[in-house]
């Protein structure tokens, strides 16, 4: 699971779910207690429902990392990759 905090969670709570139509939101609290003060933040995850169930469509990130979201972090790892 992709989050803001580059070291990952040691725990989290799906603290809300709103659904609509065919597209879902869910606000996911993290923590990370390896370190002093422990560290938590928020990340929205961005679901889509297809034939196949509910998927992952992003995940924005809380404003503790430096990226925006999944899919941009992701784009900007291709574009890295192929210079």
């Amino acid at each position: 699971m992709f989050s803001s905090l580059y070291e990952g969670f040691t725990d989290y709570k799906i603290k809300s779910v709103k659904i609509q139509d065919k597209t879902a939101e869910a606000l996911v609290a993290f923590g990370y207690n390896e370190a002093s003060p422990k560290e938590t933040w928020m990340d929205t995850v961005h679901l889509i429902n297809t034939e196949k169930g509910w998927r992952i469509d992003n995940v924005t990130f809380d404003t503790i990392g430096n990226s925006k979201d999944l899919k941009a972090r992701l784009t900007e790892f291709v574009q890295s990759t192929q210079q």
